[in-house]
């Protein structure tokens, strides 16, 4: 019984690199939209914490911190401090205050991405001793769970827009 040998089409060495050449570029876009989209994931996630937060003079909302590598563990000042509406001396408080410390938490969250390097773990924390307070619902502001919510809120607006870091690819 004769074996019949099947012919495949003649590749000669040049295909072989042009095909190798074509796959690893496609895994380096590949790489790179994932690193892109794991930052627009942070950023959008840190936003969304920010704007959810409970707030009075601002202290909160203004430590939502992202960082590469490992996580913050102190807090620090608001972007924008403002006199509380609810304690003495009382002051306006206002939608500027908070606009101003919600931007320097998306400008601060979007600075420290810029350079993550594919793999490298991101963490958001809040350090402000009454955070876990704030997210059980003790303020009438924001309710029981703000931070899950906020989170489901951005990995949704996220998963939308992702779809074009790949388009191209």
């Amino acid at each position: 019984m004769a074996v019949k040998s099947r012919s495949f089409g003649k590749r000669g060495k040049n295909d072989l690199r042009d095909f190798s050449v074509r796959a690893t570029k496609l895994g380096d876009n590949i790489q790179k939209a994932v690193n892109l989209v794991v930052q627009d994931t942070a950023i959008a996630v840190a936003a969304h914490l920010a704007r959810s937060t409970p707030i009075d003079m601002g202290r909160a909302r203004s430590n939502w911190v992202v960082q590469l590598g490992f996580p913050v563990f102190l807090s620090r000042l608001p972007f924008s401090a403002y006199p509380s509406r609810w304690r003495p001396p009382y002051g306006p408080g206002g939608s500027f205050g908070e606009a101003r410390n919600t931007a320097g938490v998306t400008w601060s969250a979007t600075k420290a991405v810029k350079g993550r390097a594919p793999g490298q773990p991101i963490y958001i924390s809040n350090n402000v001793a009454y955070i876990a307070y704030l997210n059980r619902g003790h303020s009438g502001q924001a309710p029981a769970g703000f931070v899950d919510a906020a989170i489901l809120t951005a990995t949704a607006q996220i998963r939308e827009t992702a779809q074009q870091r790949f388009d191209g690819i």
